[in-house]
């Protein structure tokens, strides 16, 4: 979390939110554009791996786009993954969603086949529009 990593994560943020409101003051691309926003990890410094510290494996999962209703919960939306509450699952039994779940996400809402071998939601039941 040093100065150099957190005016990165400064400039992203600005660039992401140029990008949102580029597509928000424009009819054509609102109607076509989804916006799916995830991270890679949790935690804070190089010893991010306590499992129980929810901060170290809970990750945001956002998507802003036509037909995505604001403000709806995942896990509503999706009642075959599990949500974890305040543990961490392991890769065995119900499931909760993972990051690992947006390619597949991402390849079904352009309509293209799933990720080849993908081990995440390869069957694509994750869904971000009822």
């Amino acid at each position: 979390m040093g100065q150099r990593y957190l005016r990165a994560v400064q400039r992203t943020d600005r660039l992401l939110c140029r990008i949102l409101d580029t597509v928000a003051d424009r009819p054509a691309l609102r109607r076509h554009t989804l916006v799916i926003l995830t991270a890679d990890h949790g935690g804070r410094g190089g010893a991010h791996y306590d499992a129980s510290n929810l901060k170290n494996f809970r990750i945001p999962f956002m998507a802003w786009g036509p037909g995505v209703a604001a403000g709806r919960n995942l896990y509503r939306l999706n009642p075959t993954f599990h949500s974890p509450g305040g543990s961490r699952p392991s890769y065995h039994g119900e499931q909760p969603i993972r990051n690992g779940d947006l390619a597949n996400l991402a390849t079904d809402a352009l309509d293209l086949p799933r990720v080849p071998g993908s081990e995440f939601d390869s069957p694509r039941t994750l869904n971000l529009f009822r």
